[in-house]
């Protein structure tokens, strides 16, 4: 039996990949990741993947991600990411 991943964390880059973002997390989610968050640092947008929804939801320009699901009660701040990039 597979083991089931509560979050993939996943950041956008400009560097050459063999799978684009979008695919990479869709990987995830076919391989039971519950929750999925697709950070791009380029337009500051987070899309989000999740089990229970059938297509993911985009927040745009978020100061933080909220955990939900497995990861209720996680808060991720973006800043740091966005500034590192």
């Amino acid at each position: 039996m597979a083991a089931i991943l509560p979050l993939a964390l996943d950041v956008a880059t400009l560097e050459r990949v063999i799978l684009r973002p979008e695919e990479k997390m869709q990987a995830y989610m076919r391989n039971e990741v519950e929750l999925g968050w697709l950070i791009d640092p380029q337009s500051k947008t987070v899309t989000i993947y999740s089990a229970d929804r059938q297509l993911p939801s985009e927040l745009v320009d978020p100061d933080r991600v909220t955990g939900e699901g497995p990861v209720a009660g996680f808060l991720l701040e973006l800043k740091q990411i966005y500034d590192q990039l």
